[in-house]
């Protein structure tokens, strides 16, 4: 007998042989994702992916979807596993680019996986990389095995996108935001506003893997639109220290006369709070209590007018404004 002999070896124990971790074909997208990834590189596009290096079995099926989503490839995401029923109006390339200009899949790290027979559940974390407030995610993926590998049990999110403020002026990827429920990626919240002083707040501006029947979005000012509407109420506020003065404006309180007052600001408007109202129109609220040197007329409980000059007095000032340059203040009352 000689090592060369294939007769003279023992006959394998199909039983004890290795099991193939994929068919051939998976090893195949395996080596196209490589070669996509060098070329993406080459064009000085990098995603940061840790974790797990394998691309078979339940962890791999993860990370390719999210390596997909993450590059903007709705195509190659939809293949990762089934499409639940729904519109698909936002399951497009534009729609996953728009998600990602609003904030990036970035570091995508494949933390466990917990198989049971055809069933698995995989961990993921990743980042959603707003500008100034990235926001981390973490999400337990439901798998399921099939006769080519494994594929995800849904690949899109089932949900109702509703704004909380602000919806008349704002759209999802470029067009209406639906009134119903629609089919959306995993990710960012592609909400955009047709003023600069608007943005969805990026708490609460993600659609998770387990998102629920409603997704809520919170709305808002820009630092734009916080400069805009402290130097609006700079300006208001000289209207109303002058002689005539709109009737309407603010008044330390009920006693003091209307038009009377005359002086200037004399603390600054950095404390002023500017927030998005609670209504689709998209209206600004304004609220501050200045200090103003000058003077003004008062009635007093006797029926009598006092006037004063060269004094300092304290009025809270309350505005709103809709949310378009250029703002357009109007005087409310304090509450």
């Amino acid at each position: 007998m000689t090592a060369s002999d294939p007769a003279s070896e023992p006959a394998s124990d199909p039983a004890a042989a290795p099991v193939p971790t994929a068919p051939p074909r998976r090893r195949r997208g395996f080596w196209a994702a490589v070669l996509a990834a060098t070329a993406l590189t080459a064009a000085g596009v990098a995603v940061a992916v840790h974790g797990w290096v394998a691309t078979d079995g339940p962890a791999g099926a993860v990370r390719g979807y999210f390596d997909a989503l993450s590059r903007a490839d709705a195509a190659a995401a939809l293949a990762y596993g089934d499409i639940p029923a729904g519109p698909r109006t936002f399951l497009t390339g534009d729609a996953l680019r728009a998600a990602q200009r609003t904030a990036a899949i970035e570091d995508v790290d494949v933390r466990s996986s917990e198989q049971t027979g055809d069933r698995a559940r995989v961990r993921v974390a990743y980042t959603l990389a707003f500008a100034r407030h990235p926001l981390p995610v973490t999400a337990t993926v439901g798998v399921h095995r099939t006769g080519d590998g494994w594929r995800l049990d849904h690949v899109a999110v089932a949900t109702q996108v509703q704004l909380v403020q602000a919806g008349e002026r704002a759209t999802l990827a470029g067009v209406a935001v639906p009134a119903g429920t629609t089919l959306l990626f995993p990710g960012a919240v592609p909400v955009a506003f047709d003023t600069p002083y608007l943005r969805a707040d990026p708490a609460n501006d993600d659609v998770p893997v387990d998102a629920g029947a409603t997704t809520q979005v919170l709305v808002d000012v820009t630092a734009a639109g916080r400069t805009a509407a402290v130097a609006a109420l700079r300006a208001a506020l000289a209207r109303c220290l002058r002689a005539g003065a709109d009737l309407r404006c603010p008044l330390p309180t009920e006693r003091y006369v209307p038009g009377s007052l005359r002086g200037t600001v004399s603390s600054g408007l950095s404390g002023t709070d500017v927030d998005v109202a609670a209504s689709d129109a998209g209206m600004l609220e304004i609220k501050t209590t200045v200090a103003v040197r000058g003077g003004f007329s008062r009635l007093e409980f006797d029926n009598t007018v006092t006037k004063r000059s060269g004094t300092t007095f304290r009025m809270a000032v309350a505005a709103h404004a809709y949310a378009v340059p250029p703002l357009r203040l109007q005087w409310d009352r304090p509450t």
